[in-house]
């Protein structure tokens, strides 16, 4: 069973406040890394993408792709 989270304006105006912060910068960030990206082989952005933007671990991305954990590690590593 899920529970609500509620939260108040002083948060909400804290929340707005540092994402408004935060935003420029992971744009620009974005930005910087999208050559990096499109330079890679299709098996290697998707390594990355595994890893770095849905936040799975080695083990998780082993069984994923029908690889061994240690593969994948190395891998990320050449990349």
């Amino acid at each position: 069973m899920r529970c609500p989270v509620i939260f108040d304006e002083e948060m909400i105006n804290a929340l707005t406040e540092t994402w408004s912060e935060m935003a420029p910068l992971e744009s620009e960030r974005a930005g910087l890394l999208r050559p990096c990206l499109d330079q890679l082989t299709p098996r290697a952005l998707q390594l990355v993408r595994l890893r770095y933007f849905d936040g799975l671990n080695s083990t998780e991305i082993s069984k994923h792709l029908g690889m061994a954990a240690a593969a994948v590690r190395v891998a990320l590593q050449r990349i």
